[in-house]
């Protein structure tokens, strides 16, 4: 079995190949396609609203880390009639 290792040069369109055996090898490249995905530099962490949808601009993007999307916060409040009161997605003071 022969192996061998590609290496892609960035500064030219060549690429080196090494291989670790003396058998012939034959090959044929029609084309080659270089593909950099434009990085996505926003937000990682998203905190949900009642408002409006919220959308990441991700397609076709490379991102680096996991996206967090936050627990909607809820608050509940003793109230004077002796009941509860409950806040969804708002913060309250």
């Amino acid at each position: 079995m022969s192996e061998f290792t590609v290496k892609f040069n960035d500064v030219v369109n060549t690429f080196d190949v090494d291989f670790t055996s003396s058998e012939t090898f034959n090959t044929i490249m029609d084309q080659v396609v270089k593909v950099y995905p434009d990085p996505y530099d926003g937000d990682y962490e998203v905190m949900p609203t009642v408002e409006d949808n919220i959308v990441l601009n991700t397609k076709q993007k490379t991102m680096l880390d996991d996206v967090t999307v936050k627990k909607i916060p809820v608050y509940e409040i003793d109230n004077p009639q002796g009941g509860t009161t409950v806040y969804i997605a708002m913060e309250i003071e």
